[in-house]
């Protein structure tokens, strides 16, 4: 705890006879007593340079003299091998006077006055700078080598006259002493705040100097000897009432540099204090760039906070004068942002205040409306201030407009009132009073702040609010200087792992669109939650210790992966990027948007187990959510660089996720504007219309204090059109009902099991698919001919689908007939030879298994990934005549010992040059018969107990089991 404290002893005075000029321009002696019949005396040491000095005020000179001290201190002190008479100080500060009022007026007087000019003379040291009391120990006998031929030095004796008391008053460290003996400090009341702030701008940038001083009687102390800050509060809050009169000259205004100092101290504002925060800096080119404001003339970034009056009346003159102060006191609501084409960056300005109470409306934008109270006109009202262009202004510091909306009901009442000027100043109950602010200066958690000192200036009605020990310029600066390179090397994993996915494929109605500049236009769709869903919900959270946001963003990608079918998928987030305690009682713009990407397996994972993956990336992500997005932006483009490819996190990042605790905040006495004077006054919340919106499609859930959580989709209208939302809201309340409903397991059931499918669409689709198949007395097929039947019905459908390639029937059937034609004339197969099979999942595993059905010979499938030697064993046990391979399995069977065994490369034998052969061959399928009684296939046991056995199925068995499937 910085301090000074006096301390007394007995002197004998000089003789002066060395002067060393020193030009006083700033003090003013007129406060004092008369110079020639002062009663004070000061005395100055300079420890750097070890010189002593006498103030003479008649003449305004610092004159030299060496000085003997000889004194003991009750306490002992160590001193330096120089024999240093003060401890841990810069410079001593000495008055010598009586000990009556008037002379310790008049010694804090010239304290004040002297320390001034001190500071004004550039006095430079390294040491700590601060007031603290004076280090105990002996004064010994010192004289300076410099003045050797002065008269004899001062002495310092026990015994002299009471009349003469030495104070004194250091510049320099805390003593450790006085700090681990837990002593309060006692302190005396400088008449000049002033001196401490330029003291210390000669040594610290202004951004970690305190605003304001306040000066206290006694520093508490908690048990382990350090400040206590609670103790101190309270303190703060019993003078500042009485300190406000003096406060009004404190107020900050605008003067140019004078000296050369003050310069400097300009410039580091200019220089280092203005830099845009990552958060605005955001917001301005998100407007320059995905939204063109100026070409569509609509705002994307006002933020409204409406309160409505229920009981009393409400001043406007008082209420612009409440509003002057809150801006007077965040100063981010006064703050011009403008970009420098120099230094390529955004910087922001803050406009100064004038000096006292004020209704003026130069720092806020102001307008008055009447209307009737129809709620129809009034969210007119509102959705043109959510858009309006014109009414901030980010360039000029115009971030905060007022528009009282006053409705018709209340004009019948005007009439009877004598004194019609004061009905003007008035608002009635069911008056509106919005506000409207620009997102570069406020966000969610600043509205509380807002209407709490809106109340309390109100209240005090002109006099100032408490002065904010830290600003949002200073958050912006500090948010600039802090060393992010963990959190980069974080976030630069997190996009070298989702490099390789493609962005979510949302149902877009004008996905062309996506290239264009977005209007900001939108809509929302409701999601009607029953009570007993939403208490099924929470209580599911509670069980399992996760947050409302963690279920709800499990719940939303279990949604997006039935959705698009993907399962890997990045949801954005948005945090209150109040990481610091300090930050919780600013006004600004902190929030930043988060990538929450996450990859999973909804086949073979429960929404428990996704549930815990949630959690655990949410805990992950949380020392990191302090990164800008732009930067997390920048690193995700690097790595699509590398990749060649051209996604953004734009695209990648097409949905966002916001979970937000409702409700307009209340005074402590659940009151607004109450007073002595007024009847009790509220102001409750009004619902405003969703008009713009930031996100291609955002999915929002508010919970208030009644345990009611009502959730909707807002959705860009320049990519959807409202029935698409509307069904995707109707699926995500489906699914809300599945999961929480008794006859779905969360823990052991994976998410794929859930369905989408809206019971309309399942009535079409049973009425579509006739599942019902009569085989009684139906002339059955074997599958070869069952396979030429559908192909001339469907020859230039789809038939193969896999990855990147795809056969039409037609395509099917030309190769089949090509390679079965192969097996029957060049392999001499017979009906009834087994050929085996060992391939890769491929389009050659269709051609083979057909082409070996149509040869009316026994298809037998082996796994590639077994051991050759098991592969061996299964062909030897079922006496195969041919094993059809292709590129990929080719190679396995390169040393084998199946000497016996004919290996055929399906790749090979429907290349273009056997092409030729085909025509000769085509006539044969036909001739070859093959009945429903014959075996289709041979499939093994697992052979756990031992060889597996082979088992057979018949062209009967196999096409019963696809009609069913059918």
């Amino acid at each position: 705890m910085d301090t000074f404290c006096s301390f007394s002893v007995e002197l004998t005075l000089p003789t002066i006879q060395s002067t060393i000029p020193l030009r006083v321009a700033d003090i003013d002696t007129t406060t004092s007593s008369n110079n020639s019949n002062s009663r004070t005396n000061i005395w100055l040491y300079f420890k750097a340079t070890k010189d002593w000095f006498v103030y003479n005020k008649q003449t305004e000179t610092l004159e030299s003299y060496s000085p003997q001290f000889i004194y003991n201190q009750l306490e002992s002190m160590e001193l330096g091998h120089n024999g240093t008479i003060l401890n841990d100080c810069s410079v001593a500060i000495f008055f010598t006077g009586s000990t009556t009022t008037t002379v310790e007026r008049e010694m804090l007087i010239e304290a004040g006055k002297l320390s001034q000019l001190l500071m004004d003379e550039g006095i430079k040291t390294t040491y700590d700078i601060g007031i603290c009391p004076i280090g105990t120990g002996y004064f010994i006998e010192h004289v300076n080598k410099s003045f050797s031929l002065l008269t004899p030095p001062l002495s310092l004796q026990q015994q002299q006259e009471p009349q003469q008391v030495l104070h004194t008053l250091l510049l320099g460290r805390v003593s450790m002493k006085q700090k681990y003996d837990r002593n309060p400090s006692e302190i005396n009341r400088l008449k000049e705040r002033q001196l401490l702030h330029k003291y210390l701008s000669a040594f610290l940038p202004d951004y970690m100097i305190p605003k304001h001083f306040l000066l206290i009687e006694i520093a508490p102390l908690n048990p382990n000897g350090k400040v206590d800050r609670k103790q101190l509060a309270e303190i703060f809050k019993s003078q500042y009432t009485e300190n406000k009169g003096s406060a009004h000259d404190e107020q900050e205004q605008f003067m140019e540099p004078r000296t050369l100092l003050e310069r400097k101290v300009y410039q580091i504002w200019q220089g280092v204090l203005r830099p845009a925060s990552f958060a605005q800096e955001r917001i301005w080119y998100d407007t320059k760039i995905r939204f063109n404001e100026e070409d569509y003339q609509t705002a994307i970034y006002n933020e409204l906070l409406v309160i409505q009056v229920e009981t009393g009346n409400v001043s406007i003159n008082r209420l612009k004068c409440a509003i002057n102060e809150v801006i007077r006191k965040h100063t981010v609501l006064r703050t011009a942002i403008m970009y420098d084409p120099n230094e390529e960056r955004l910087k922001q300005y803050i406009k100064p205040m004038p000096s006292l109470p004020t209704t003026s409306t130069d720092l806020f934008s102001f307008d008055v409306t009447h209307t009737s109270s129809d709620e129809k006109e009034i969210n007119h009202i509102l959705a043109e201030e959510q858009t309006n262009i014109s009414s901030l202004s980010v360039l000029d510091g115009i971030l905060l407009r007022c528009h009282l909306i006053r409705v018709h009901e209340n004009s019948s009442a005007f009439k009877n009132e004598p004194n019609v000027e004061s009905i003007s100043d008035i608002l009635r109950i069911n008056d509106i009073i919005l506000f409207i602010f620009h997102h570069v200066a406020f966000d969610a958690s600043s509205a509380e702040i807002f209407l709490n000192d809106l109340y309390l200036a109100y209240e005090l009605d002109g006099q100032y609010l408490s002065p904010l020990a830290l600003q949002y310029i200073d958050f912006s600066q500090y948010e600039r200087d802090l060393d992010m390179s963990v959190s980069k090397d974080y976030w630069r994993r997190q996009m070298l792992n989702i490099k390789n996915i493609n962005p979510i494929e949302l149902p877009y109605d004008h996905k062309h669109e996506l290239q264009r500049t977005r209007t900001g236009k939108g809509s929302s769709v409701q999601i009607n939650l029953q009570s007993t869903l939403i208490n099924q919900m929470l209580r599911y959270a509670e069980e399992r210790k996760v947050t409302l946001f963690q279920l709800i963003l499990a719940i939303y990608y279990a949604y997006l992966s039935k959705l698009i079918g993907a399962n890997h998928i990045c949801v954005g987030g948005v945090t209150a990027n109040r990481y610091k305690p300090e930050l919780q009682s600013l006004i600004g713009m902190f929030v930043n948007t988060i990538p929450y990407c996450l990859k999973f397996e909804p086949s073979s994972m429960s929404f428990d187990n996704l549930l815990s993956e949630v959690q655990q990336l949410c805990f992950d992500t949380i020392p990191h959510t302090h990164f800008p997005y732009q930067e997390i932006s920048r690193l995700y483009s690097q790595q699509q660089t590398e990749d060649k490819q051209s996604n953004t996190l734009n695209e990648l990042i097409q949905s966002f996720l916001q979970v937000e605790h409702a409700g307009i905040p209340k005074h402590q006495n659940g009151a607004w504007w109450t007073s002595k004077s007024i009847q009790t006054e509220a102001l409750k919340g009004k619902e405003i219309a969703t008009a713009v919106t930031k996100f291609n499609l955002n999915l929002r859930a508010e919970y208030n204090a009644t345990k009611h959580l009502s959730m909707n989709f807002l959705y860009s209208t320049d990519l959807f059109e409202h029935s698409t939302i509307q069904i995707m809201s109707e699926r995500f309340h489906l699914l809300i009902q599945q999961l929480f409903s008794t006859t779905f397991n969360r823990e052991k059931q994976p998410i794929c099991e859930l369905s989408i499918l809206l019971p309309n669409e399942i009535k079409m689709l049973k009425e579509l698919n006739d599942t019902h198949v009569n085989l009684s007395g139906r002339n059955l097929k074997p599958i070869n001919e069952q396979f030429f039947d559908r192909t001339n019905e469907y020859l230039q459908k789809l038939a193969v689908i896999l990855d990147e390639q795809s056969l039409t029937y037609g395509e099917i059937l030309y190769f089949v007939q090509q390679l079965s034609s192969y097996l029957i004339v060049e392999c001499d197969v017979k009906v009834g030879d087994i050929i085996c099979q060992c391939v890769e999942r491929s389009i050659e595993m269709v051609l083979g298994i057909l082409s070996i059905l149509v040869c009316g010979a026994i298809y037998c499938p082996l796994n590639p990934q077994d051991p050759i030697n098991r592969v061996s064993l299964l062909m030897n046990e079922v006496e195969a005549k041919l094993l059809l391979l292709h590129q990929k399995t080719s190679d396995l069977f390169v040393n084998s010992d199946q000497q016996c065994i004919t290996l055929l490369n399906i790749e090979t034998i429907i290349s273009e040059q056997h092409m030729q052969h085909f025509e000769s061959y085509a006539h044969i399928i036909p001739q070859v018969n093959v009945t429903m009684s014959n075996i289709a296939y041979i499939i093994f046991t697992s052979g756990s107990t031992g060889v597996p056995k082979p088992l057979a199925a018949h062209f009967h068995a196999l096409f019963c089991m696809l009609a069913e499937d059918d």
